[in-house]
């Protein structure tokens, strides 16, 4: 949606995941990565991409990098309860997403007559990292993670499910096939992107001009190993030069 801007590729490698942690740990974790990424590059708009993330520190890096438009990503919960049809719905997330204050006050806003059932998880954060790596996702235990938005057979079943971490539309297929009927599977992807294309359309940048190089296409990681170099073959596949940061 917004192809022509030069966009970095910015991952705390030494701290995944963040799902388990604290909102001290990761806001400290998000703060110091932020401090290292802005002495090096200069950034226009962020996107904090983790749901997790931007519940626990999204007004705190607001606060503390006011140079930069920074955008949070949520869980969809207000578009997948107005859409639902039996007015149950499912929120699948990490177990940091799923509990904090944030998350409850989405529902407790948007959720007004529609059952919320959630389910916190930090294993299809592996197994999304796994496929990416080219590795196989077992679909029995994908099947195991989503059993209690799939129990009984009444009228009024999870027809909706928000994916609460930008980790989990890489599991789409998987997820799907784990399904024990037909879901909308949700995420907040697109609103994003519609998000970046209006902000920098309101900072007058030339949305039509194409980038300068795609050498210009950088993701930098706070630690390299050997996790980071199975990824690098898909980062390549968009674009993006690996290095540490």
């Amino acid at each position: 949606m917004v192809p022509n801007v030069n966009y970095l590729y910015a991952s705390d490698s030494e701290n995944f995941p963040y799902g388990g942690k604290s909102k001290d740990q990761v806001t400290e974790c998000v703060l110091a990565f932020l401090e290292r990424l802005t002495q090096r590059y200069r950034i226009d708009v962020l996107v904090i991409a983790c749901n997790t993330a931007s519940t626990f520190a999204l007004q705190v890096v607001r606060k503390q990098f006011p140079s930069m438009e920074v955008i949070g990503v949520v869980p969809a919960i207000k578009p997948a309860a107005m859409c639902s049809k039996t007015k149950k719905i499912g929120l699948l997330a990490t177990p940091g997403t799923v509990g904090n204050s944030y998350t409850k006050d989405l529902i407790q806003e948007f959720c007004v007559g529609v059952e919320v059932i959630s389910v916190g998880t930090r294993d299809l954060v592996n197994f999304s990292e796994a496929k990416l790596r080219g590795e196989q996702v077992d679909i029995i235990k994908v099947q195991e993670v989503l059993s209690p938005f799939f129990e009984g057979n009444e009228p009024t079943v999870v027809d909706h499910i928000v994916l609460g971490c930008t980790h989990f539309p890489w599991l789409k297929a998987e997820l799907e096939l784990a399904a024990k009927w037909p879901v909308v599977w949700i995420d907040s992807s697109a609103a994003i992107a519609r998000r970046l294309q209006g902000i920098l359309t309101n900072k007058s940048y030339n949305l039509e001009s194409p980038m300068t190089s795609i050498d210009s296409q950088k993701a930098v990681f706070s630690g390299l190993d050997s996790w980071v170099e199975k990824l690098e073959p898909v980062l390549n596949k968009y674009g993006f030069d690996v290095s540490e940061l």
